[in-house]
C-alpha cells in the first residue's frame, strides 16, 4: 500500500499515509 511500513509490502515508496 502507501505507506512507510507498508512500502516493501507492495513495492510502494516510503510515503506515510494515515
Amino acid at each position: 500500500s502507501i505507506c512507510s511500513i507498508d512500502a516493501f509490502s507492495e513495492g510502494s515508496t516510503m510515503i506515510p499515509v494515515l
